[in-house]
């Protein structure tokens, strides 16, 4: 779940570096320990530090963190040998979490589509410059998690492994995919031309939560979907719990098999999609034009996208 900015904490060693003196590794590790202590997550740490995720994550290779082949086909194939795991998409201002188990992958083009128990996952087939498998202590026990990432170090896809997931077979999968190359070349800057794009028409201030309290009330099923010009997650589910953070401007929808976090006061501005008679998308633009979050339905768009927009119903 994102996390709220807090200030800026003491300074760390890998802090005072410029940007054309390399990180040392292990100030980083330390930097990133340290500032999760105090709460921030990874992307979050990331650009505290300003290095990409990446980056992190590569720090602990040797200690929690193992490279393995950037192969996201053979590694999604073995990967549905898990169990039920949980996936995790994620862009800037939304972010999606669903549990389910992979049921089949599917190559087009430059595309592959991995379908699940309760999801559909869409990624550019050669999009994973590095992949890591994570071993970390979590509170409730060890953490365990694959991690894609682009050429730029941003988080692509996220695999993360549940209780009930098969631990023994990720540590087979670890093995057989441990990468024997070098050390990983510095992150490029990130194109993302393929990002989708729309118009979006202003709405209100609370606009955002007023649409899917509306959504809940209406008890029927949602498509919804994030992505981040790479990956691209789907899930078809009512929602029911509606939360704001306490400390942060995100709401959230924290349901027993789904998780969405959307930056409420960032997604100011939507696009509405019509394909049939009450049926069709709303799509939340963020600032850059992008779409952050979108949500389709097969009834009722025409109320809730009145809603969206500030618009009184009847």
């Amino acid at each position: 779940m994102p996390r709220a900015k807090r200030p800026p904490p003491k300074r760390h060693p890998a802090r005072s570096r410029s940007a054309a003196d390399p990180l040392d590794t292990q100030a980083l590790l330390e930097a990133w320990q340290s500032l999760s202590a105090e709460g921030l997550n990874n992307r979050a740490a990331a650009t505290q530090l300003g290095v990409a995720e990446a980056q992190l994550v590569a720090s602990a290779c040797g200690l929690f963190a193992t490279r393995l082949q950037p192969d996201a086909r053979s590694l999604f194939e073995r990967a549905g040998r898990l169990g039920c795991i949980k996936l995790v998409v994620r862009n800037d201002w939304a972010v999606l979490e669903r549990p389910g188990e992979i049921a089949s992958i599917e190559s087009h083009g430059a595309e592959l589509k991995v379908a699940g128990s309760s999801f559909a996952l869409q990624l550019g087939a050669q999009a994973a410059h590095a992949v890591y498998a994570l071993r970390e202590r979590g509170r409730g026990g060890p953490k365990r998690s694959l991690q894609f990432f682009d050429a730029s170090g941003v988080s692509i896809v996220k695999l993360v492994l549940r209780p009930e997931s098969d631990a023994p077979a990720f540590d087979r999968l670890v093995a057989d995919f441990q990468s024997r190359d070098g050390p990983e070349p510095p992150p490029q800057q990130r194109w993302t031309a393929d990002a989708v794009s729309r118009a979006g028409i202003p709405v209100p201030a609370g606009a955002l939560g007023a649409f899917l309290h509306r959504a809940a009330a209406l008890r029927s099923p949602l498509g919804l979907r994030v992505g981040n010009g790479t990956a691209t997650l789907e899930v078809h589910a009512p929602i029911h719990r509606i939360k704001r953070s306490d400390r942060a401007p995100w709401i959230n929808i924290l349901d027993d098999s789904l998780d969405v976090h959307l930056f409420e006061t960032q997604l100011v501005a939507v696009a509405i999609e019509r394909f049939g008679e009450d049926a069709g998308s709303v799509h939340w633009v963020a600032p850059d034009g992008s779409v952050a979050f979108s949500a389709t339905l097969s009834r009722g768009l025409e109320e809730l996208a009145a809603t969206a927009l500030g618009m009184k119903t009847q």
